[in-house]
């Protein structure tokens, strides 16, 4: 049953990252994809996302979230039709969290016994509530806002429907995803205060790229995702059809800019220009061969801190060659460029390519993230 009350409703989708907050004002029709009428992305500082304090970072994510608010009220506001929805009416509000606003984890359950049981629902159901109990006991400053199980084994031997089996022993797997509870609880009020939805919803960008790259893109079971943000990125694996495992590392476009900017002593506004300029071949010889050698040895760099993250997962999964990423702000190029010549090769998932899913209009400008929220979120709130 869909959780709008008519066949065309107004929502909000945010994705919250780790050096910018994005928006999109989105039209939600009955049996069809959504269309993103607006879309806003508000950076925070430069000396927030590099810092270590944690109340500055959230600070200035805080006021962030609330200039996208204000954009979306003013903006997208007037974009709508007269008589449509008889004004800013917004019905469904979903937040997507990105590192280092949420972490992930697995948890593995393991039962023993001496005579043959039987497995059913009920019991892995339990299963996952007491995971879930213990972890919010473990971290009582986080909410757990997503948990799925992912993987069961029987005798040692992994079963595609293992419910109403018997066995001696039993392996589960819980994938958890969690997000401090003040940080959730300061989203969700601001959100309400600006659009008094009827009720907002939390999920991870892991979990809405999964979702939306296996249902539209014709894949295989097991992939590879890497989100690369703008002071973090994130790598998941896929296996099965099932999101298994994911790690985070601190280097992102932010990296990327801020040693271009530290090696020729300028902002990181020209920094990124510089980059740009570069990637586009605009540069004369003279500033390219200058610059070259800087953006080799920070891909280098960068290259080197995705292998280690996926030395990491290889020690708990084996890795799916075929792979996807999204990539946050103006530095693709060079991260598509640096990606290839690691000999690592994934299939971009931009708004274009998920022009079957979800659409935008004239005035919303296309932005991946808040592509992946709106095509999940039309399957969450069974849209679609």
């Amino acid at each position: 049953m869909s959780l709008f009350s008519s066949k065309t409703e107004l929502g909000v989708v945010f994705h919250i990252g780790s050096a910018s907050v994005g928006a999109g004002l989105v039209r939600f029709t009955k049996g069809a994809a959504p269309q993103v009428i607006f879309t806003v992305r508000e950076l925070l500082s430069e000396k927030a996302t590099s810092s270590k304090d944690a109340e500055r970072l959230l600070s200035q994510m805080i006021a962030a979230l609330e200039r996208a608010n204000e954009r979306i009220i003013h903006e997208g506001a007037s974009h709508l039709k007269f008589t449509e929805f008889g004004g800013l009416k917004v019905k469904r509000v979903m937040h997507i969290f990105s590192s280092p606003w949420s972490v992930t984890q697995t948890r593995v359950v393991s039962i023993d016994e001496e005579t043959p049981f039987e497995l059913t629902e009920a019991l892995i159901e339990k299963i996952a509530q007491d995971v879930g109990g213990v972890a919010n006991e473990i971290a009582k400053e986080l909410t757990i806002i997503e948990r799925k199980v992912v993987q069961i084994t029987l005798n040692g031997y992994e079963l595609a429907d293992p419910y109403g089996k018997k066995a001696k022993s039993a392996q589960i797997s819980i994938f958890m995803s969690l997000v401090p509870n003040m940080v959730l609880e300061k989203v969700r009020q601001i959100t309400i205060a600006a659009f008094h939805p009827k009720g907002t919803n939390a999920h991870t960008l892991a979990l809405a790229s999964f979702s939306t790259i296996r249902d539209t893109f014709q894949t295989a079971p097991d992939f590879l995702y890497l989100d690369i943000g703008g002071e973090l990125s994130d790598v998941a694996v896929t296996k099965d059809g099932l999101l298994l495992e994911s790690a985070s590392f601190p280097a992102g476009r932010n990296t990327i800019v801020s040693a271009a900017a530290k090696a020729f002593a300028t902002s990181p506004e020209q920094a990124s220009s510089l980059i740009r300029l570069y990637e586009e071949g605009k540069l004369d010889d003279t500033t390219k061969e200058k610059v070259r050698p800087v953006l080799d040895e920070a891909g280098e760099n960068w290259m080197k801190s995705l292998s280690d993250a996926l030395t990491r997962l290889s020690d708990h999964v084996s890795l799916p060659k075929e792979s996807y990423a999204v990539i946050d702000g103006d530095l693709l190029p060079f991260f598509m460029r640096t990606l290839s010549a690691g000999s690592f090769s994934p299939t971009l998932v931009s708004a274009d390519r998920l022009k079957d899913s979800v659409s935008f209009s004239e005035h919303a400008e296309k932005d991946a993230f808040i592509a992946i929220a709106s095509a999940f979120a039309a399957r969450a709130y069974d849209m679609i």
